[in-house]
């Protein structure tokens, strides 16, 4: 869109008489501009339509949200859909004030977690892979782990000695506000998200390929046709060959939520033995039984290129989502309001930014204290 074309819609949307087609070019564009696009426009009126989205709260009397396509590109913008209520809103590229109304809930700011981890050995040696130096920080039963300078941690199989090598179990937690990728041994990744651990071998051996999971991860599995690789966690495992899935199973959830982007899985649920096949962008909740649902894959490993992002999900759901990443604990002293949000937020933002935009809903107020987020109506 032309920079003509993008002032005449600002000026429309300023006065409320955009279409639903024209709101949905304008949100598009302004969310797919790059930080050093050349859009014609100068700082100061990027400045100006910072300020105006940030401002700007459309009422809409239609409750049936419709299914936005968010941009798959990381973009600087983000945006939270309440759809309860009926009520968008906009969070701007920058850390511009909040809009008026709300109040800044923090006199200094909190800020979001980053690339912290822990490494549990086989002898009970705790390693902290946020403060250790990067290269070589472990060489154990056959295998050398390296800590890279990107915040990587690689499992290599050394080449001697390497069968007769006992095989070890070493297990990587991330605190909340933390996040770490593991280069397994077989050449699979995984993406590690806050508060969760992985506990897998030094070296695999066998005809499987088996970790446990607690928390949230994402996986990108090598693929070995004669040892599949299993994620178990408390109420399924997961087998494939090789593919990309993100699963959520932390203890506080009720349901485990897998989500697939190719190849495909198969998930036993430990309980029952009942088994279900996903395909890619499909997404199975279980617990007692596995639903299917049809959902935009990609949006599950958001998470892991700097975005939270909410389909549709409840207000306590994304407070928790918020609370691990931000290392914080959650006080409520009303019942929670009903609200269903939908949208993303940068991971990157300072927490007040994030419960200011919230606030500005009217619905819900947010006061911290200390580690605490304190939520009253």
């Amino acid at each position: 869109m032309q920079k003509r074309d993008a002032q005449t819609l600002l000026t429309k949307y300023r006065a409320g008489e955009c279409t639903e087609e024209e709101l949905l070019l304008l949100r598009n564009w302004f969310h797919q501009l790059p930080e050093a696009a050349d859009t014609g426009l100068s700082e100061a009126e990027l400045d100006s339509i910072d300020r105006d989205m940030w401002q700007t709260i459309q009422l809409r009397k239609d409750k049936t949200r419709k299914a936005w396509p968010w941009p798959r590109v990381a973009a600087a913008a983000a945006m939270f859909l309440f759809a309860s209520g009926g009520i968008l809103l906009y969070l701007n590229r920058t850390a511009a004030p909040p809009a008026a109304g709300t109040r800044q809930v923090a006199a200094t700011p909190i800020m979001p977690g980053g690339k912290r981890a822990f490494l549990i050995l086989e002898n009970g040696t705790r390693i902290s892979l946020t403060d250790a130096a990067n290269g070589e920080i472990a060489r154990q039963a056959g295998v050398q782990i390296t800590k890279k300078a990107d915040g990587q941690l690689v499992y290599h199989i050394l080449p001697s000695d390497n069968k007769g090598s006992a095989i070890t179990y070493h297990t990587i937690t991330t605190p909340r506000g933390g996040q770490y990728q593991v280069n397994l041994p077989d050449g699979s990744t995984v993406w590690l998200n806050a508060a969760s651990s992985l506990r897998f071998p030094t070296r695999f051996a066998g005809r499987e390929r088996k970790v446990e999971l607690t928390g949230e991860a994402s996986f990108d599995v090598s693929r070995n046709p004669d040892a599949p690789f299993l994620v178990a966690s408390d109420k399924q495992v997961i087998t494939v060959l090789g593919t990309l899935f993100n699963v959520n199973a932390y203890p506080e959830m009720k349901n485990i939520t897998t989500t697939l982007l190719t190849g495909s899985v198969k998930i036993s649920l430990v309980k029952t033995g009942a088994t279900t096949i996903l395909q890619p962008g499909q997404q199975a909740i279980a617990d007692e039984t596995v639903r299917l649902t049809t959902v935009d894959a990609a949006e599950a490993f958001s998470w892991k290129t700097g975005y939270l992002v909410f389909g549709n999900e409840d207000f306590k759901t994304v407070m928790n989502r918020i609370a691990r990443w931000y290392d914080m604990e959650i006080v409520y002293k009303t019942t929670p309001p009903d609200l269903q949000l939908g949208g993303r937020i940068s991971l990157y933002k300072d927490l007040s930014v994030v419960l200011s935009a919230m606030e500005a809903t009217g619905k819900v107020h947010f006061t911290i204290a200390g580690r605490t987020i304190i939520v009253t109506a």
